[in-house]
C-alpha cells in the first residue's frame, strides 16, 4: 500500500483499538470530518476537538467495529469502503452497513474525511 493508504488504514485500525491518540497523530489539526451521520443531521466535526467529540458520540451510540479497504486512490485522495458491524447501545439493534468515504491527505496527515 502507498503511504497515504497506510496512513488512512492506520487511523481506522487505531480507532477500532480504542486508540484515539493514535487517530489524532494521523489527522491534521484542522481536519474536516463528515461521518456518514452527516447525511442525516448535517453535523460537521472540525479539528482535533471535533474528532474527540465525534468519537465520544460514536462510542455513546454504538458498539462494534468496522473494516476498511481502499477501493480507489488518486494522488492525495482515497476512496475507502467501510463495512460496519455495529450494535445500538440503547436499542440493542444490530446494524451491518457498507459506506464509502473520501479521504484527503495533506502534508502526511488526513485533512478531510467525507
Amino acid at each position: 500500500p502507498s503511504s497515504n493508504e497506510a496512513l488512512v488504514l492506520g487511523s481506522i485500525d487505531a480507532y477500532n483499538r480504542g486508540d484515539l491518540e493514535g487517530v489524532l497523530e494521523r489527522v491534521a489539526e484542522d481536519i474536516d470530518l463528515r461521518p456518514p451521520s452527516h447525511l442525516l443531521d448535517g453535523v460537521v466535526f472540525r479539528g482535533h476537538a471535533g474528532v474527540r467529540a465525534w468519537a465520544a458520540r460514536a462510542v455513546e451510540m454504538w458498539s462494534g467495529t468496522h473494516a476498511a479497504e481502499v477501493v480507489a486512490a488518486a494522488g492525495d485522495r482515497l476512496v475507502v469502503a467501510m463495512d460496519y458491524e455495529l450494535v445500538g447501545r440503547d436499542s440493542g439493534v444490530p446494524v451491518s452497513q457498507r459506506t464509502y468515504t473520501l479521504y484527503e491527505v495533506r502534508d502526511g496527515r488526513i485533512a478531510a474525511s467525507k
